[in-house]
């Protein structure tokens, strides 16, 4: 998939919510716009000039093309992805652009209307838990204080999307003992799991149609039930942090979502 494709396409998930962008003049056609306001030269890059054409995917190629140039002028590994989910306690925090210069991350965020300064707002103190904790602005607003919105959305099925590219390797499972939690039925994770089990009994075939719809890895428009195989079923879908996840179907165990053992950590297991 192409960069064009990956900047917020037909497949963004649900609870990603960027920016607003696509901004046209009353009569419907495209209107220039002047230069972004942006705090790059704070964050110790140089003057960075980018200007507002109104489309978020542009705007964002743009912006990370100039500090990219910056970053590796100065000898510095940069990495970068779009789009990307940090898994939080209470939600989902998703940003168009984050990157990495060295061993700093950076967040990136575009203000087009002022809902999406409102955002920013709440996004200053929401940054600092993600691994990329230092934001960045590109904006068309002069930057005020005021009225926020949450940044962190509920987390959806959703925003689990199929991935058949993706390569798997190790041992995945959906629970491993670690040394505050050596035993499964002790842990934490088990009297939700309990209550889960219970809660679908009976329903297993229509929550394994919403799981397929909402994942994309069946296109259909309507919710169908689906019945479980009797034979073992795995499909790959991607979760936040661009963290590969392996669903095992069938009627012997029903539904069962799987994490590598060694590239996911139990906090992230949890709170899927």
């Amino acid at each position: 998939m192409g960069i064009f494709n990956k900047l917020f396409g037909k497949d963004q998930p649900t609870g990603s919510n960027p920016p607003s962008g696509d901004a046209q003049s009353p009569s419907g056609e495209e209107s220039p716009q002047a230069p972004f306001l942006t705090n790059v030269a704070d964050h110790g890059f140089e003057a960075v000039t980018v200007n507002n054409s109104g489309k978020l995917r542009v705007d964002a190629i743009l912006g990370l093309v100039e500090l990219q140039k910056q970053v590796e002028a100065e000898g510095k590994t940069f990495t970068h992805a779009v789009m990307h989910s940090t898994l939080l306690e209470d939600g989902l925090l998703t940003v168009p652009l984050v990157f990495t210069a060295g061993e700093v991350g950076y967040s990136v965020w575009f203000i087009y209307q002022q809902e999406d300064l409102m955002r920013y707002r709440d996004l200053r103190h929401q940054v600092g838990r993600t691994a990329y904790p230092n934001l960045l602005y590109f904006s068309a607003l002069p930057i005020t204080e005021g009225e926020s919105t949450p940044s962190v959305l509920p987390f959806q099925l959703a925003d689990l999307r199929a991935n058949s590219q993706v390569q798997l390797s190790g041992m995945y499972a959906m629970w491993w003992a670690t040394a505050q939690e050596p035993e499964f039925h002790k842990s934490a994770l088990h009297q939700h799991w309990l209550a889960l089990t219970e809660a679908f009994r009976g329903y297993e075939t229509f929550m394994l149609g919403y799981l397929l719809q909402q994942t994309r890895i069946k296109e259909e428009a309507e919710l169908t039930r689906v019945a479980l195989p009797q034979e073992p079923v795995n499909f790959i879908v991607e979760g936040p942090e661009g963290k590969p996840i392996l669903l095992d179907i069938c009627q012997e165990k029903g539904l069962r979502i799987m994490f590598s053992i060694t590239e996911t950590s139990p906090t992230y297991r949890d709170r899927m």
